[in-house]
């Protein structure tokens, strides 16, 4: 299954629903690098070392490291290299950290799976920028604690579920998210003001 993130859409005082933009259409193709390692010196040297030899130019890189854990976690974004060129100087450098890496195309769609509760205007922002081309992901579900915004979904073809949640059926509806998570190889579940 793939990496999963969650995003949290129009909270009190955002100044803007979600925002996610998608990388313009004359850039070069790029490439995201995501790695996961115990921290130690020369991580950063090595990895930026082995993009220069694929032939990459790095446009962006974030990095943390945890004094928690002891891990390290970076993203660079990679321009100017192809996959399989990145592939193979990469391979051995995060062999030789030990590392959780993935290597992914910047800007490619991601399935989202969007949980709503009845303020329509988080949902119908994402299922129409969706459609227009505006954002980067796929929604192949919508799951809701209610059943009000199932004709917005339904307008957009987008299959709906509604779970009522309680201290009952807390457990069983979170279980029913894990699923379709699962069911639907989900990379992000955006929470559209639901709580």
């Amino acid at each position: 299954m793939a990496t999963m993130r969650t995003v949290a859409c129009g909270g009190a005082g955002s100044s803007s629903l979600c925002r996610m933009s998608m990388s313009p259409s004359d850039r070069p193709q790029q490439w995201v690098l995501s790695l996961t390692c115990a921290d130690q010196p020369g991580i950063v040297h090595s990895l930026t070392g082995a993009i220069v030899a694929a032939g990459g130019n790095i446009t962006e890189l974030q990095q943390f490291s945890s004094a928690d854990t002891g891990r390290f976690f970076t993203r660079i974004q990679v321009e100017d290299a192809g996959h399989d060129e990145l592939d193979a100087e990469l391979t051995p450098v995060c062999a030789d950290l030990a590392a959780t890496w993935h290597l992914d195309e910047f800007g490619r769609p991601l399935r989202t799976l969007v949980l709503a509760s009845k303020a329509g205007h988080c949902l119908n922002d994402l299922l129409f920028r969706q459609r227009a081309g505006q954002l980067p992901i796929t929604i192949p579900a919508v799951l809701s604690n209610h059943d009000v915004l199932a004709p917005l979904a339904g307008f957009y073809g987008v299959p709906f579920e509604s779970h009522v949640v309680t201290a009952d059926t807390k457990a069983d509806v979170e279980r029913r998210i894990l699923d379709l998570v699962a069911e639907h190889d989900i990379e992000l579940v955006v929470l559209a003001r639901y709580m």
